[in-house]
């Protein structure tokens, strides 16, 4: 039983890297996390337990975070301060790139 157990957490762990959206691969790394963590309990082994909890975690926060900039009022994407992205190219150039809101079309207006 132990054996499937680790079996079926690697399956959905490898089913994962198959994922088209990010909130789909964070569900599934947190359901493969769960599985790998009840598979260390029963193999006693404290690290692939706390390997696996610190992956859940990172997974569910990432996934709550993500789903809060999904949210993102269009009002407050409009009051954002002006930025500046730089990029050095291969001869040392730099480019500025003006990315405030009134530069930058969006589908928000």
């Amino acid at each position: 039983m132990t054996a499937a157990l680790g079996w079926v957490a690697t399956s959905v762990f490898v089913a994962s890297y198959f994922c088209s959206t990010t909130r789909t691969l964070r569900a599934l790394q947190m359901a493969a996390s769960v599985l790998w963590t009840v598979y260390g309990v029963a193999i006693h082994a404290i690290p692939v337990i706390a390997a696996n909890v610190l992956v859940f975690a990172a997974a569910a926060w990432t996934l709550t975070r993500r789903r809060d900039e999904e949210t993102t009022p269009a009002a407050t994407l409009e009051a954002a301060p002006a930025v500046e992205a730089r990029s050095v190219l291969d001869g040392g150039t730099v480019m500025l790139i003006d990315l405030r809101p009134d530069r930058v079309s969006s589908p928000y207006r």
